[in-house]
């Protein structure tokens, strides 16, 4: 699965790590082992995020998850998103799949 902002990133956020088929490397506050999302925030300013999608198709600005208003990513600092189907906080509506496929 290959995930893209489907809003212009000029502020310098990146996706900078995805982690699928999760062995332990991130607990969330449910005590699960999601699957993650990354994002790093390159520039020297916080970016507010609400409002801004995570997509895996591009022509779908508003195919998956809508990130929730509030949300900001300290300078030079890091967001992960929970992959799961939660669809709630920092959890997004989508899951990864570890496997070749895409859907």
């Amino acid at each position: 699965m290959l995930l893209s902002f489907a809003l212009p990133c000029a502020a310098g956020v990146v996706i900078n790590e995805v982690q699928s088929s999760n062995d332990g490397s991130y607990t969330d506050e449910y005590g699960q082992d999601p699957d993650w999302v990354e994002l790093h925030n390159t520039d020297s300013q916080p970016v507010a995020l609400g409002g801004w999608f995570l997509t895996d198709k591009p022509a779908k600005t508003e195919k998956w998850w809508r990130i929730p208003d509030g949300t900001t990513i300290a300078a030079n600092g890091y967001l992960v998103i929970a992959c799961d189907d939660r669809g709630t906080d920092l959890h997004s509506s989508f899951s990864i799949s570890a496997s070749a496929s895409s859907r």
